[in-house]
Protein backbone atom coordinates (compact mmCIF):
# COMPACT_ATOMS: atom_id res chain seq x y z
CA UNK A 1 0.00 0.00 0.00
CA UNK A 2 1.19 3.79 -1.25
CA UNK A 3 0.05 6.67 0.85
CA UNK A 4 0.45 9.50 -2.22
CA UNK A 5 -0.62 12.76 -0.73
CA UNK A 6 -4.49 11.94 0.40
CA UNK A 7 -4.48 8.39 -2.05
CA UNK A 8 -3.91 5.27 -1.25
CA UNK A 9 -2.72 2.82 -4.32
CA UNK A 10 -3.57 -1.05 -4.16
CA UNK A 11 -6.12 -1.28 -1.25
CA UNK A 12 -8.15 -4.78 -0.74
CA UNK A 13 -11.89 -4.84 -0.53
CA UNK A 14 -12.68 -7.99 -1.21
CA UNK A 15 -11.69 -11.41 -2.60
CA UNK A 16 -10.27 -11.14 -6.24
CA UNK A 17 -10.14 -7.28 -5.79
CA UNK A 18 -6.73 -5.49 -6.35
CA UNK A 19 -5.49 -1.94 -7.12
CA UNK A 20 -8.70 0.05 -6.21
CA UNK A 21 -7.99 3.41 -5.85
CA UNK A 22 -9.25 5.60 -2.26
CA UNK A 23 -9.09 9.11 -1.06
CA UNK A 24 -8.00 9.61 3.00
CA UNK A 25 -10.55 12.00 3.79
CA UNK A 26 -9.19 13.88 6.47
CA UNK A 27 -11.27 15.48 9.69
CA UNK A 28 -13.93 18.25 8.84
CA UNK A 29 -14.10 20.62 12.14
CA UNK A 30 -16.96 21.99 11.21
CA UNK A 31 -19.16 18.59 10.79
CA UNK A 32 -19.86 16.84 13.81
CA UNK A 33 -19.23 13.11 12.42
CA UNK A 34 -16.30 13.78 10.38
CA UNK A 35 -13.59 13.84 13.09
CA UNK A 36 -11.52 11.10 12.07
CA UNK A 37 -10.04 10.15 8.59
CA UNK A 38 -12.00 8.00 6.59
CA UNK A 39 -11.09 5.76 3.30
CA UNK A 40 -13.72 6.85 0.06
CA UNK A 41 -13.80 4.78 -2.96
CA UNK A 42 -12.30 6.88 -6.26
CA UNK A 43 -14.73 6.69 -8.99
CA UNK A 44 -13.85 6.52 -12.15
CA UNK A 45 -15.46 8.51 -15.05
CA UNK A 46 -17.00 5.77 -16.76
CA UNK A 47 -18.98 4.63 -13.48
CA UNK A 48 -19.61 8.17 -12.40
CA UNK A 49 -23.12 7.99 -14.02
CA UNK A 50 -24.57 4.60 -12.46
CA UNK A 51 -22.96 5.84 -9.26
CA UNK A 52 -25.14 8.95 -9.78
CA UNK A 53 -28.41 7.06 -10.38
CA UNK A 54 -28.02 5.05 -7.57
CA UNK A 55 -27.10 7.93 -5.08
CA UNK A 56 -30.34 9.67 -6.73
CA UNK A 57 -32.82 7.32 -9.13
CA UNK A 58 -32.88 4.26 -7.20
CA UNK A 59 -35.15 3.69 -4.51
CA UNK A 60 -32.68 3.56 -1.55
CA UNK A 61 -32.13 7.20 -2.58
CA UNK A 62 -35.62 8.37 -3.19
CA UNK A 63 -34.83 11.39 -5.83
CA UNK A 64 -34.04 13.61 -2.84
CA UNK A 65 -32.66 17.01 -3.46
CA UNK A 66 -28.52 18.08 -4.47
CA UNK A 67 -27.49 18.46 -0.84
CA UNK A 68 -29.02 14.65 -0.05
CA UNK A 69 -27.81 13.47 -3.00
CA UNK A 70 -23.95 14.94 -2.63
CA UNK A 71 -24.06 13.57 1.36
CA UNK A 72 -24.82 9.81 0.29
CA UNK A 73 -22.11 9.87 -2.50
CA UNK A 74 -19.76 11.44 -0.10
CA UNK A 75 -19.64 9.48 2.29
CA UNK A 76 -18.58 6.06 0.30
CA UNK A 77 -17.34 7.80 -3.08
CA UNK A 78 -15.05 10.26 -4.22
CA UNK A 79 -14.10 12.39 -7.45
CA UNK A 80 -12.76 15.71 -8.46
CA UNK A 81 -15.93 17.99 -9.20
CA UNK A 82 -19.04 15.42 -7.33
CA UNK A 83 -20.30 18.87 -6.21
CA UNK A 84 -20.89 20.10 -9.91
CA UNK A 85 -21.74 16.67 -11.39
CA UNK A 86 -24.67 16.36 -8.55
CA UNK A 87 -26.11 20.18 -9.36
CA UNK A 88 -25.98 19.91 -12.97
CA UNK A 89 -27.53 16.43 -12.85
CA UNK A 90 -30.52 16.60 -14.88
CA UNK A 91 -33.37 14.85 -13.51
CA UNK A 92 -36.83 14.28 -15.63
CA UNK A 93 -38.90 13.51 -12.84
CA UNK A 94 -37.68 15.45 -10.46
CA UNK A 95 -37.76 18.58 -12.48
CA UNK A 96 -41.47 17.86 -13.51
CA UNK A 97 -43.41 16.29 -10.48
CA UNK A 98 -41.44 18.48 -7.41
CA UNK A 99 -42.58 21.44 -6.09
CA UNK A 100 -44.64 24.60 -7.28
CA UNK A 101 -44.71 28.54 -7.54
CA UNK A 102 -43.39 29.60 -4.13
CA UNK A 103 -46.04 31.18 -2.17
CA UNK A 104 -44.09 32.55 0.71
CA UNK A 105 -45.52 32.74 4.14
CA UNK A 106 -44.12 33.29 7.89
CA UNK A 107 -43.89 30.02 10.32
CA UNK A 108 -44.25 30.50 13.91
CA UNK A 109 -41.84 27.35 14.85
CA UNK A 110 -42.09 23.95 15.83
CA UNK A 111 -42.17 22.71 19.28
CA UNK A 112 -38.57 21.90 20.50
CA UNK A 113 -37.89 18.58 22.12
CA UNK A 114 -34.86 16.99 24.45
CA UNK A 115 -35.17 13.64 23.18
CA UNK A 116 -36.03 10.79 20.82
CA UNK A 117 -39.93 9.79 20.25
CA UNK A 118 -40.57 12.96 23.35
CA UNK A 119 -42.70 14.68 20.57
CA UNK A 120 -44.55 12.91 17.85
CA UNK A 121 -45.76 14.29 15.31
CA UNK A 122 -48.52 13.13 13.19
CA UNK A 123 -50.80 13.92 10.10
CA UNK A 124 -52.86 12.79 6.89
CA UNK A 125 -52.09 12.65 3.66
CA UNK A 126 -55.71 12.48 2.00
CA UNK A 127 -57.48 12.46 -1.60
CA UNK A 128 -55.17 9.15 -2.99
CA UNK A 129 -55.99 6.84 -5.38
CA UNK A 130 -57.48 3.83 -4.51
CA UNK A 131 -54.65 1.07 -4.38
CA UNK A 132 -54.56 -2.39 -4.97
CA UNK A 133 -54.52 -3.16 -1.55
CA UNK A 134 -57.63 -0.19 -1.09
CA UNK A 135 -55.91 2.47 0.66
CA UNK A 136 -56.76 5.87 -0.08
CA UNK A 137 -54.84 7.86 2.97
CA UNK A 138 -51.60 7.66 4.13
CA UNK A 139 -50.85 8.32 8.00
CA UNK A 140 -47.26 9.78 8.44
CA UNK A 141 -45.64 9.79 12.17
CA UNK A 142 -42.38 11.67 12.68
CA UNK A 143 -40.04 12.52 15.72
CA UNK A 144 -39.05 16.09 15.90
CA UNK A 145 -36.12 15.77 17.81
CA UNK A 146 -34.56 13.08 15.05
CA UNK A 147 -36.66 13.84 12.09
CA UNK A 148 -37.26 10.17 11.49
CA UNK A 149 -40.42 9.51 9.61
CA UNK A 150 -43.09 6.04 9.54
CA UNK A 151 -46.04 5.96 7.53
CA UNK A 152 -48.85 3.88 7.42
CA UNK A 153 -51.04 3.50 4.54
CA UNK A 154 -54.82 3.29 5.76
CA UNK A 155 -58.50 2.65 3.96
CA UNK A 156 -60.29 3.93 7.18
CA UNK A 157 -59.36 6.73 9.29
CA UNK A 158 -61.88 6.63 12.46
CA UNK A 159 -60.37 7.57 15.81
CA UNK A 160 -60.24 3.54 16.81
CA UNK A 161 -57.75 3.56 13.18
CA UNK A 162 -55.30 6.11 14.33
CA UNK A 163 -55.34 4.88 17.54
CA UNK A 164 -53.69 1.54 16.46
CA UNK A 165 -51.69 3.09 13.68
CA UNK A 166 -50.00 4.82 16.12
CA UNK A 167 -49.70 1.65 18.78
CA UNK A 168 -48.84 -0.80 15.32
CA UNK A 169 -45.73 2.21 13.77
CA UNK A 170 -44.64 3.85 16.94
CA UNK A 171 -45.47 1.83 20.23
CA UNK A 172 -44.42 -1.13 19.29
CA UNK A 173 -40.81 -0.28 17.87
CA UNK A 174 -40.14 2.75 20.23
CA UNK A 175 -42.54 2.61 22.77
CA UNK A 176 -44.61 5.75 24.24
CA UNK A 177 -43.98 9.63 23.44
CA UNK A 178 -44.72 12.23 25.88
CA UNK A 179 -46.79 14.73 23.05
CA UNK A 180 -48.27 14.32 19.67
CA UNK A 181 -48.87 17.03 17.81
CA UNK A 182 -51.14 17.33 15.29
CA UNK A 183 -53.55 19.56 13.50
CA UNK A 184 -57.09 19.50 14.76
CA UNK A 185 -58.41 16.94 12.40
CA UNK A 186 -61.99 15.68 13.53
CA UNK A 187 -60.11 12.13 14.03
CA UNK A 188 -57.37 13.38 16.04
CA UNK A 189 -59.67 15.21 17.77
CA UNK A 190 -62.40 12.16 18.71
CA UNK A 191 -63.23 10.98 21.80
CA UNK A 192 -62.00 7.63 20.72
CA UNK A 193 -58.40 8.88 20.49
CA UNK A 194 -58.26 11.34 23.33
CA UNK A 195 -59.11 7.97 25.48
CA UNK A 196 -56.21 6.25 24.04
CA UNK A 197 -53.61 9.10 24.58
CA UNK A 198 -55.13 9.24 28.52
CA UNK A 199 -54.66 5.30 28.49
CA UNK A 200 -50.69 5.59 27.11
CA UNK A 201 -50.36 8.92 29.17
CA UNK A 202 -49.64 10.83 25.95
CA UNK A 203 -50.67 14.38 26.31
CA UNK A 204 -52.01 15.75 22.92
CA UNK A 205 -51.20 19.58 21.38
CA UNK A 206 -53.21 20.19 18.49
CA UNK A 207 -51.93 23.17 16.42
CA UNK A 208 -54.49 26.77 15.77
CA UNK A 209 -57.03 26.10 13.13
CA UNK A 210 -55.80 26.76 9.67
CA UNK A 211 -52.20 27.54 10.99
CA UNK A 212 -50.32 24.79 9.35
CA UNK A 213 -47.06 26.58 9.58
CA UNK A 214 -47.75 25.22 13.39
CA UNK A 215 -46.64 22.03 12.50
CA UNK A 216 -44.40 22.63 9.30
CA UNK A 217 -41.82 20.28 9.92
CA UNK A 218 -44.60 17.27 9.58
CA UNK A 219 -46.03 19.46 6.69
CA UNK A 220 -42.62 19.44 5.04
CA UNK A 221 -42.28 15.83 5.26
CA UNK A 222 -45.28 14.76 3.52
CA UNK A 223 -44.43 17.15 0.91
CA UNK A 224 -41.24 15.47 0.39
CA UNK A 225 -42.67 12.24 0.76
CA UNK A 226 -45.20 12.85 -2.03
CA UNK A 227 -42.88 14.44 -4.56
CA UNK A 228 -40.65 11.22 -4.21
CA UNK A 229 -43.65 8.69 -4.38
CA UNK A 230 -44.54 10.77 -7.77
CA UNK A 231 -41.14 10.06 -9.05
CA UNK A 232 -42.07 6.39 -9.29
CA UNK A 233 -45.68 5.80 -10.04
CA UNK A 234 -45.70 4.63 -13.23
CA UNK A 235 -49.38 3.09 -13.40
CA UNK A 236 -51.91 4.74 -15.23
CA UNK A 237 -54.26 4.22 -12.54
CA UNK A 238 -51.19 5.07 -9.81
CA UNK A 239 -52.56 2.05 -7.62
CA UNK A 240 -49.07 1.12 -6.25
CA UNK A 241 -48.33 4.62 -4.58
CA UNK A 242 -48.54 2.61 -0.82
CA UNK A 243 -46.11 -0.02 -1.82
CA UNK A 244 -44.03 2.94 -2.76
CA UNK A 245 -44.70 5.31 0.60
CA UNK A 246 -43.27 2.07 2.37
CA UNK A 247 -40.18 1.24 0.34
CA UNK A 248 -39.37 5.18 0.56
CA UNK A 249 -39.21 5.44 4.08
CA UNK A 250 -35.48 4.06 3.82
CA UNK A 251 -34.57 6.71 1.57
CA UNK A 252 -35.81 9.30 4.19
CA UNK A 253 -34.28 7.74 6.91
CA UNK A 254 -30.59 7.76 5.44
CA UNK A 255 -30.70 10.70 3.54
CA UNK A 256 -28.60 13.71 4.90
CA UNK A 257 -30.70 16.26 6.91
CA UNK A 258 -29.41 19.70 6.73
CA UNK A 259 -30.74 21.06 9.93
CA UNK A 260 -29.30 18.08 12.21
CA UNK A 261 -26.13 17.65 9.99
CA UNK A 262 -26.44 13.84 10.03
CA UNK A 263 -29.18 11.47 8.89
CA UNK A 264 -32.25 10.27 10.86
CA UNK A 265 -31.60 6.74 11.07
CA UNK A 266 -27.56 8.15 12.58
CA UNK A 267 -29.29 10.33 15.34
CA UNK A 268 -31.80 6.85 16.41
CA UNK A 269 -29.80 4.14 15.96
CA UNK A 270 -26.22 5.20 16.74
CA UNK A 271 -25.29 3.97 13.16
CA UNK A 272 -25.09 4.30 9.58
CA UNK A 273 -27.37 2.00 7.66
CA UNK A 274 -25.35 0.02 4.61
CA UNK A 275 -26.69 0.65 0.70
CA UNK A 276 -26.30 -2.54 -1.17
CA UNK A 277 -23.48 -0.92 -2.98
CA UNK A 278 -21.38 -0.55 0.20
CA UNK A 279 -22.02 -3.83 1.12
CA UNK A 280 -21.06 -5.23 -2.44
CA UNK A 281 -17.95 -3.93 -1.71
CA UNK A 282 -17.26 -5.57 1.27
CA UNK A 283 -15.43 -4.12 4.29
CA UNK A 284 -13.24 -0.98 4.36
CA UNK A 285 -9.26 -1.50 5.03
CA UNK A 286 -9.07 -0.15 8.98
CA UNK A 287 -6.25 -0.75 11.59
CA UNK A 288 -8.95 -0.23 13.87
CA UNK A 289 -9.49 -3.82 16.34
CA UNK A 290 -12.88 -5.48 16.40
CA UNK A 291 -14.65 -4.55 19.54
CA UNK A 292 -17.34 -7.19 21.57
CA UNK A 293 -20.76 -6.22 22.27
CA UNK A 294 -20.28 -4.39 25.32
CA UNK A 295 -17.40 -1.98 23.69
CA UNK A 296 -19.43 -1.40 20.89
CA UNK A 297 -22.29 -0.15 23.08
CA UNK A 298 -19.91 2.61 25.04
CA UNK A 299 -18.73 3.96 21.63
CA UNK A 300 -22.77 4.26 20.41
CA UNK A 301 -23.50 5.74 24.04
CA UNK A 302 -20.64 8.61 23.69
CA UNK A 303 -21.56 9.19 20.02
CA UNK A 304 -25.32 9.49 20.88
CA UNK A 305 -24.54 11.71 23.78
CA UNK A 306 -21.95 14.35 21.44
CA UNK A 307 -24.83 14.02 18.88
CA UNK A 308 -27.34 14.96 21.63
CA UNK A 309 -25.47 17.89 22.60
CA UNK A 310 -24.41 19.06 19.41
CA UNK A 311 -28.93 18.76 18.69
CA UNK A 312 -29.13 21.11 21.52
CA UNK A 313 -26.59 23.35 20.60
CA UNK A 314 -28.24 23.70 16.95
CA UNK A 315 -31.29 24.02 18.61
CA UNK A 316 -30.53 27.08 20.69
CA UNK A 317 -28.55 28.51 17.89
CA UNK A 318 -31.81 28.48 15.34
CA UNK A 319 -33.62 30.08 18.27
CA UNK A 320 -31.14 32.97 18.19
CA UNK A 321 -30.77 33.63 14.46
CA UNK A 322 -34.68 32.50 13.96
CA UNK A 323 -35.52 36.31 13.77
CA UNK A 324 -32.74 37.34 11.40
CA UNK A 325 -33.03 34.17 9.25
CA UNK A 326 -37.08 35.60 9.02
CA UNK A 327 -36.20 38.81 7.59
CA UNK A 328 -33.40 37.63 5.23
CA UNK A 329 -35.57 35.63 3.72
CA UNK A 330 -38.20 38.20 3.13
CA UNK A 331 -35.89 40.11 1.10
CA UNK A 332 -34.73 37.38 -0.88
CA UNK A 333 -38.29 36.48 -1.42
CA UNK A 334 -39.10 40.73 -2.52
CA UNK A 335 -36.03 40.60 -4.58
CA UNK A 336 -37.09 37.42 -6.50
CA UNK A 337 -40.25 38.01 -8.62
CA UNK A 338 -38.23 41.50 -9.72
CA UNK A 339 -35.49 38.70 -11.30
CA UNK A 340 -37.56 37.76 -14.89
CA UNK A 341 -36.59 35.34 -17.36
CA UNK A 342 -35.33 35.95 -20.85
CA UNK A 343 -36.00 35.25 -24.39
CA UNK A 344 -34.73 31.86 -25.55
CA UNK A 345 -35.15 30.23 -22.03
CA UNK A 346 -36.01 26.27 -21.55
CA UNK A 347 -38.33 26.44 -19.08
CA UNK A 348 -41.22 24.19 -17.54
CA UNK A 349 -45.26 24.99 -17.31
CA UNK A 350 -47.00 24.58 -14.19
CA UNK A 351 -50.40 23.35 -14.59
CA UNK A 352 -52.45 22.32 -11.53
CA UNK A 353 -54.86 20.31 -13.09
CA UNK A 354 -54.88 16.10 -13.75
CA UNK A 355 -57.33 14.03 -15.54
CA UNK A 356 -60.62 13.07 -13.67
CA UNK A 357 -60.41 10.84 -11.47
CA UNK A 358 -56.35 10.82 -10.72
CA UNK A 359 -54.83 13.02 -7.96
CA UNK A 360 -53.03 16.07 -8.06
CA UNK A 361 -51.10 14.45 -5.42
CA UNK A 362 -49.24 11.65 -7.02
CA UNK A 363 -49.45 13.56 -10.78
CA UNK A 364 -46.40 15.45 -12.48
CA UNK A 365 -47.71 18.93 -12.86
CA UNK A 366 -44.80 20.64 -14.49
CA UNK A 367 -44.95 20.48 -18.18
CA UNK A 368 -42.60 20.66 -20.79
CA UNK A 369 -39.98 21.56 -21.22
CA UNK A 370 -41.00 24.55 -23.48
CA UNK A 371 -38.83 27.53 -24.94
CA UNK A 372 -39.73 31.42 -24.61
CA UNK A 373 -40.18 32.89 -27.98
CA UNK A 374 -41.88 35.89 -27.07
CA UNK A 375 -42.19 38.39 -24.11
CA UNK A 376 -45.03 40.34 -23.41
CA UNK A 377 -46.43 42.98 -20.65
CA UNK A 378 -49.98 43.35 -19.68
CA UNK A 379 -52.41 42.86 -22.31
CA UNK A 380 -56.52 43.98 -21.99
CA UNK A 381 -57.56 41.10 -24.57
CA UNK A 382 -55.47 37.89 -23.54
CA UNK A 383 -55.00 35.74 -25.94
CA UNK A 384 -57.06 32.63 -26.01
CA UNK A 385 -58.15 29.53 -27.76
CA UNK A 386 -61.00 29.36 -30.06
CA UNK A 387 -62.58 26.77 -27.92
CA UNK A 388 -62.95 28.81 -25.16
CA UNK A 389 -65.13 31.24 -26.84
CA UNK A 390 -69.17 31.11 -27.45
CA UNK A 391 -71.64 34.02 -30.00
CA UNK A 392 -72.75 37.06 -27.88
CA UNK A 393 -76.66 38.23 -29.11
CA UNK A 394 -76.31 41.42 -30.00
CA UNK A 395 -79.53 43.83 -29.83
CA UNK A 396 -81.19 45.47 -32.33
CA UNK A 397 -79.66 49.12 -33.39
CA UNK A 398 -81.55 51.79 -31.63
CA UNK A 399 -83.23 54.74 -33.86
CA UNK A 400 -80.65 57.62 -34.48
CA UNK A 401 -83.34 60.20 -35.41
CA UNK A 402 -84.70 62.57 -32.82
CA UNK A 403 -88.41 63.52 -33.03
CA UNK A 404 -89.26 67.09 -32.23
CA UNK A 405 -92.76 67.41 -30.57
CA UNK A 406 -94.10 70.93 -30.60
CA UNK A 407 -96.34 72.57 -27.51
CA UNK A 408 -99.36 72.41 -29.54
CA UNK A 409 -99.57 68.36 -30.03
CA UNK A 410 -98.31 67.38 -26.09
CA UNK A 411 -101.41 67.30 -24.18
CA UNK A 412 -102.30 65.95 -20.69
CA UNK A 413 -104.34 62.43 -20.33
CA UNK A 414 -105.68 63.80 -17.02
CA UNK A 415 -107.30 67.11 -18.30
CA UNK A 416 -108.98 64.93 -20.84
CA UNK A 417 -112.88 64.94 -20.02
CA UNK A 418 -114.42 61.09 -18.92
CA UNK A 419 -116.03 60.18 -22.14
CA UNK A 420 -113.06 61.34 -24.30
CA UNK A 421 -112.11 57.64 -23.89
CA UNK A 422 -114.07 55.11 -26.93
CA UNK A 423 -114.02 51.44 -25.94
CA UNK A 424 -111.30 48.70 -25.32
CA UNK A 425 -110.72 46.84 -28.32
CA UNK A 426 -107.76 44.85 -27.93
CA UNK A 427 -108.06 40.78 -28.23
CA UNK A 428 -108.59 38.96 -25.02
CA UNK A 429 -108.31 41.14 -22.83
CA UNK A 430 -110.82 41.70 -19.40
CA UNK A 431 -111.02 43.34 -16.49
CA UNK A 432 -111.82 41.64 -13.04
CA UNK A 433 -114.80 42.87 -11.21
CA UNK A 434 -114.53 41.04 -7.94
CA UNK A 435 -112.79 37.89 -6.46
CA UNK A 436 -115.49 35.70 -5.57
CA UNK A 437 -113.46 32.77 -3.67
CA UNK A 438 -110.08 31.59 -3.20
CA UNK A 439 -108.36 27.96 -2.64
CA UNK A 440 -105.17 25.85 -2.69
CA UNK A 441 -104.29 22.90 -5.19
CA UNK A 442 -101.31 20.52 -5.58
CA UNK A 443 -99.56 20.29 -8.47
CA UNK A 444 -98.66 16.43 -9.37
CA UNK A 445 -95.28 16.70 -10.80
CA UNK A 446 -93.56 18.79 -8.10
CA UNK A 447 -95.76 18.36 -4.76
CA UNK A 448 -96.04 22.42 -4.63
CA UNK A 449 -99.06 23.85 -3.58
CA UNK A 450 -100.62 26.58 -5.49
CA UNK A 451 -103.62 29.17 -4.72
CA UNK A 452 -106.40 29.62 -7.58
CA UNK A 453 -108.65 32.29 -7.78
CA UNK A 454 -112.72 31.55 -8.55
CA UNK A 455 -113.49 35.66 -10.62
CA UNK A 456 -116.35 37.32 -12.42
CA UNK A 457 -115.04 39.52 -15.21
CA UNK A 458 -116.69 42.16 -16.00
CA UNK A 459 -119.80 42.42 -18.57
CA UNK A 460 -120.04 38.37 -18.14
CA UNK A 461 -122.09 36.72 -16.15
CA UNK A 462 -120.05 33.65 -15.70
CA UNK A 463 -117.77 32.33 -13.20
CA UNK A 464 -114.55 31.47 -13.92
Amino acid sequence: MIRVGHLIIDANIGDGLKDVLYRLAAPTPERPRDMRYELRLVVPEVLRPVILHHAHEDFQSGHQCITRTYERLRSEFFWIGMFQDVEIFECTDCASAKGRPPHPGPSPGNIEPTGPFEVVSMDFITHLPKSERGNTFLLLFQDMFTGYVMCKPMSSTTGQDCAEAYEEVVFRNYGASSEIRHNRDPRFMSRVFRRFNETMGIQQKATLAYRPQANGQQVRSGQTIIHSIRAYVEEPDQTGWDDHAEKLMHAMHTSFDATRLDTPFYLLHGFDCRSTIAAMFGPKPTDVTERTAYEWRRKLQRDYSYTHACAEELQKKAKRIRSAVQTQKWKILSEHPKSGFEVGDSVWLYIPKVLPGLSRKSAHLWHGPFRIEQGTGYRVEPWVHISRLKPRALFPKRPSLRIEVSEEDDFDAALLPEDSWGPDSVYQEYEVEVIVDLRWTKRTRNAKRIRAYLIKWKGYDELQ
